[in-house]
This record gives C-alpha cells, sequence and structure tokens, in this order.
C-alpha cells in the first residue's frame, strides 16, 4: 500500500481511501460537500463500487481484540479541542492494532485518540 499525505483541509478521509481501496485520490469525492451530509453521500459512493461498512465506535484497546488475521482498517481519532474527528489506516494483528499511516503531516495524533474503526468490504447477496 503507498502512502500517501493530505492533499488539502479536512481530507483525510478521501487521503485513506484512497489508499485503502487503491482508488486515485481525485476519484473520490469530497462527501463533507454533499447536500446529503457525509454519511449517506460516502454510503452511497460505496456502493455504486460494490462495497460496504462496518463503523464501531468504541475504544478496540479497552475491549479483547481477536482477529483472525492481519490488515488494514480506517480509524477514527478525537481530540477534544478539534472540531472535526480525523482518519488514518490501522493495521491490525491477531491480539493488536496500531497506527499504520497517518496522512496528516506533523501530526499530534496517537493511538491513544482513537475513538472507533471501520472495515470497508464486499457486498455480499443475502440468501432468504
Amino acid at each position: 500500500m503507498k502512502k500517501i499525505m493530505m492533499q488539502g483541509k479536512k481530507d483525510c478521509m478521501n487521503t485513506c481511501l484512497s489508499m485503502l481501496l487503491d482508488i486515485p485520490y481525485e476519484e473520490i469525492p469530497f462527501f463533507f460537500e454533499d447536500e446529503a451530509g457525509f454519511y449517506p453521500s460516502y454510503s452511497s459512493w460505496l456502493l455504486e463500487k460494490g462495497l460496504q461498512f462496518f463503523y464501531i465506535e468504541l475504544d478496540p484497546r479497552k475491549i479483547p481484540i481477536r482477529m483472525s488475521s492481519v490488515g488494514y482498517c480506517l480509524g477514527t481519532l478525537r481530540k477534544q479541542d478539534r472540531a472535526y474527528d480525523h482518519a488514518v489506516i490501522l493495521k491490525y494483528g491477531e491480539r493488536s492494532i496500531e497506527i499504520y499511516h497517518d496522512p496528516k503531516p506533523n501530526t499530534d495524533y496517537t493511538i491513544d485518540d482513537l475513538i472507533g474503526f471501520e472495515f470497508i468490504f464486499p457486498l455480499q447477496e443475502v440468501k432468504s
């Protein structure tokens, strides 16, 4: 996975999506500017690509981590004095999770700022 840095203000999510999904940065919409709102436009965009997300807003450092393999996912970091949350790429293992890449230059975020994580995976047909 090629590491890239943020190209503008508030584009950490786009930068991380570009890396995780191997999609050129320029092809990812800036979801914060969509009239429908961030999550509706983000969800629709993923669905168009045959993908969906699963977001868990909690502290994975305080729950038992049991992963069947090593992989990457999005992480959400929060500082109390900031207006917006921040996205990073997390690397998880059988019993660990760490920041793999923070797209913000000269960042002051750490794993202690983690408030949630998000997995992106292909849509699966549900048979009834």
